[in-house]
């Protein structure tokens, strides 16, 4: 699997760069972005959509454990066994 930091290598720049490129494309100079693009484009680069989730903290999944596991503590202190 590529990574940003691959292609950041090829190119001589930044992981940083490559990856404000597909993060936020207008803090990036115009060649640049290109030239990353084109290197990515390349090289079979695709996003790693898990990664990207995990770093920004959101999946679209919503969890149903916390309830359970927050009325469990709440029983233990009460002294009831689940």
């Amino acid at each position: 699997m590529i990574t940003i930091y691959d292609i950041a290598k090829e190119l001589h720049i930044s992981a940083s760069t490559v990856s404000r490129t597909f993060s936020n494309p207008g803090l990036v100079n115009e060649t640049t972005r290109k030239r990353v693009l084109e290197k990515a484009e390349e090289m079979g680069y695709q996003v790693n959509m898990v990664a990207s989730q995990l770093r920004n903290k959101f999946s679209g999944q919503h969890g149903a454990g916390a309830g359970h596991r927050r009325a469990a503590l709440h029983a233990r202190g009460a002294g009831v066994v689940l």
